[in-house]
């Protein structure tokens, strides 16, 4: 799953909108949405930020594209 892809779930499951992370986060609602969408990456600080925000590790993000690169023989 793309990183992107990642925060939405993360954010849908904790029941939260793209309002209320945009502004904790430091973004306009437009470009959050964006980078949620996967039409611009996140920033390794947007990432960091998230992370506190989600109450997630920030390796949350990487879990499954580092275990599908690992398994890729």
């Amino acid at each position: 799953m793309d990183v992107h892809k990642r925060v939405r779930s993360i954010r849908e499951s904790k029941g939260l909108n793209q309002i209320y992370l945009s502004s904790k986060i430091g973004l306009s609602n437009t470009s959050y949405s964006m980078k949620e969408t996967g039409k611009r990456p996140f920033t390794i600080e947007e990432l960091y930020k998230l992370s506190r925000v989600l109450d997630v590790p920030i390796a949350h993000f990487f879990e499954d594209e580092f275990h599908e690169k690992c398994n890729v023989i």
